[in-house]
């Protein structure tokens, strides 16, 4: 049985990714964004020394800084959800989360890493993958490659402990981040 604290990582990734999802308030996204890292920072902790987890941390946090700058202050994601549809996306996250926690044994016998890792992995790829399926808009669509790619991190440190791995996923993360910036200001024409 794992005990509380290795499981709290996963409940934070967890309501991170629903806000994530949910949310259409820019200020909240980032702030769940950046949750999703301290998340990810907390798995990774159990299997990498500290140094090389605080790396992922700043990463997460740098990409959140990146695109927060690049989205005028007071911008809305412009969903338009109403209360069905808020509903909706409330069910298909329980779905979602009930999906990543019946597949967790299977993955387990193939990956030889700890519950938390695998629990908070599957669920951030999977709610990643759900928001880039359900979006249209570039932010949001970043927002799910960064979650999904998160939750990727978290089973790869599990598996692989390499100093150069992790410099080459940071890059892939603050990447992501920059074209997103790009997309972000090419859809409110800045950029022709």
């Amino acid at each position: 049985m794992n005990s509380l604290i290795d499981i709290l990582p996963v409940l934070l990734a967890g309501l991170s990714s629903l806000i994530l999802f949910i949310n259409k308030k820019l200020r909240w996204n980032i702030l769940a964004l950046a949750a999703i890292y301290v998340s990810v920072f907390w798995m990774v902790l159990q299997v990498w020394p500290t140094g090389l987890a605080v790396v992922k941390l700043i990463a997460g946090w740098m990409a959140g800084a990146i695109l927060g700058s690049s989205v005028k202050e007071d911008s809305e994601l412009l969903v338009e959800d109403k209360k069905v549809e808020q509903r909706f996306k409330l069910v298909i996250v329980l779905i979602i989360w009930i999906f990543s926690f019946s597949i967790m044994q299977s993955i387990k016998i193939r990956l030889p890493i700890p519950d938390p890792l695998i629990w908070g992995g599957v669920l951030l790829i999977i709610m990643g993958i759900l928001q880039i399926g359900m979006s249209i808009r570039p932010i949001r669509i970043i927002f799910g490659l960064l979650t999904a790619f998160s939750g990727f991190e978290v089973l790869y440190a599990g598996v692989e402990q390499s100093v150069l791995v992790a410099g080459f996923l940071v890059i892939i993360t603050l990447g992501i981040a920059l074209v997103g910036v790009l997309f972000i200001q090419q859809e409110e024409g800045e950029i022709v």
